[in-house]
């Protein structure tokens, strides 16, 4: 395992495999504004299986973006953007 994941309250990985859209999870897991959140973001390519083994273990969740796959420091923006827009100050 991996010292801190799984750790904080609200925390995911974006993952091209996942079922549940970021936006889904948002708003039907963090109906507060949350003290903290850990967005994983993995590498070009995507996470390799092991990694992903080691987040199911850790009990966090995967979600996506979409149907597109965007560059690493893409997919970090827009998913910051979505939990500000859904969660933070930028209502």
């Amino acid at each position: 395992p991996i010292p801190g994941i799984g750790k904080a309250g609200g925390e995911f990985y974006l993952s091209q495999h996942a079922t549940q859209s970021l936006a889904e999870y948002l708003h039907s897991t963090i109906s507060a504004q949350p003290a903290s959140v850990r967005i994983y973001v993995g590498p070009e390519g995507g996470w390799s299986e092991a990694e992903e083994e080691l987040f199911k273990e850790a009990r966090v969740m995967s979600v996506a973006l979409g149907p597109r796959v965007l560059r690493a420091e893409t997919a970090a923006i827009a998913a910051a953007t979505l939990l500000q827009a859904t969660h933070g100050d930028m209502q």
